[in-house]
Formats: C-alpha cells, sequence, structure tokens
C-alpha cells in the first residue's frame, strides 16, 4: 500500500515545508519527486488549499490499489459516511 503524506498547516508563516520534507526523508518516506514512491501533499485545511487534491490522490490510489473496506456495523458505515459529508462540505 502506497503512503500518502499531508504536510499540514501550509498557510502557517512559520511552515517550513523543506525542512518537514527532508525529515520525513532522513526517516526513510521518500517522495515521487525525488525518486521514490511515497505520495506528498502540501494541504491547509483552514484554508482549503490542497484538500482537494489530497483526496483525489487518496481515491486514485485505493482504486489503483483495488482497496475495499469492510465494515461489522452499520455504526461503522454511518461514521464513515459522516465524515465523508463533513470533508464534502469544507471543499465547498
Amino acid at each position: 500500500v502506497n503512503i500518502i503524506v499531508a504536510i499540514n498547516k501550509i498557510d502557517k508563516p512559520a511552515a517550513n515545508i523543506e525542512k518537514v520534507t527532508q525529515e520525513l526523508i532522513e526517516n526513510g518516506l521518500i517522495p515521487e519527486e525525488y525518486g521514490g514512491e511515497h505520495i506528498f501533499k502540501q494541504v491547509s485545511a483552514k484554508k482549503n488549499i490542497g484538500v482537494q487534491e489530497l483526496l483525489e490522490t487518496v481515491l486514485v490510489v485505493a482504486e489503483l490499489a483495488e482497496l475495499k473496506a469492510m465494515y461489522n456495523t452499520l455504526e461503522e458505515i454511518d461514521l464513515l459516511f459522516k465524515g465523508v459529508e463533513r470533508a464534502v462540505r469544507m471543499l465547498r
């Protein structure tokens, strides 16, 4: 399964994306841009930057990997749908 890294809070004045990326590389998470196999996305949930792209990436990776979710109870399914609805509302 591919790892998708969401580098969050990029809207903060003190955000240092390069430093975060370098620290992740030092810990073995190499982004595709550097020849690795992990997907890095920069996001700011507060300012709705990159959130749509992150969600699309998750969906594409899941589809390509043919990932399927298994739910044991109706409560788990309801919780999933509430989370998706909340994410969609954020994008509007």
